[in-house]
């Protein structure tokens, strides 16, 4: 209405996450090798405390609208935090934005989720940053390191597994170079 145009340059974030599968499989094998990390009773406390800040249906709907399904989110929301290895099978991906899918387009890329926070309270709360910046958020985050070092091992002494892991990502990508979004302007009027 008032006849302004905007110019607007996107230089990140912009692509879908290439998952891949090969990759995945690396990583999924490793989480199920290592144990879970053991928490003390005032950790599991402190999870309880913080998921009694959310509501059963605060903690359900984050849950399902992370794509879990609904037979395992009923098993979940009763534990302070998880304690077990959930795989909800290949082809999941949390429905969220993230700059890793710029990644995927130039390398073969996996991702792996461990707890370091009480289940059903969403990423971006309070209740996150109080249980990720504790004692809780750092056994979550070894536990990843541990899985990732180990994945690591498997890379280096079995070469074939990057093989397979470039040969699919080549033929999900079709070839085609990633272009950088700060490549491309666009206009809006």
């Amino acid at each position: 209405m008032t006849g302004t145009t905007v110019e607007f340059n996107s230089k990140y974030g912009c692509y879908n996450v290439i998952p891949n599968k090969v990759l995945s499989d690396v990583l999924h094998e490793n989480l199920l090798a290592i144990d879970v990390p053991d928490y003390t009773k005032e950790e599991l406390e402190f999870c309880r405390q913080l998921s009694d800040t959310m509501t059963l249906d605060q903690k359900r709907n984050t849950l399902l609208n992370l794509g879990v399904d609904a037979e395992s989110t009923e098993e979940l929301i009763p534990q302070s935090i998880h304690l077990g290895k959930g795989n909800w099978g290949w082809g999941w991906t949390i429905p969220a934005s993230t700059d890793v899918g710029d990644v995927s387009h130039i390398s073969p890329t996996a991702q792996v989720y461990t707890a370091t926070y009480p289940i059903g309270i969403g990423s971006h709360t309070w209740q996150a940053t109080a249980a990720s910046g504790s004692s809780v958020g750092m056994k979550g985050m070894i536990y990843a390191s541990k899985i990732f070092g180990a994945a690591c091992f498997d890379l280096f002494t079995k070469p074939d597994i990057i093989t397979a892991a470039k040969a699919e990502w080549a033929k999900a990508t079709g070839g085609e170079p990633y272009r950088a979004a700060e490549d491309i302007v666009k206009q809006v009027v």
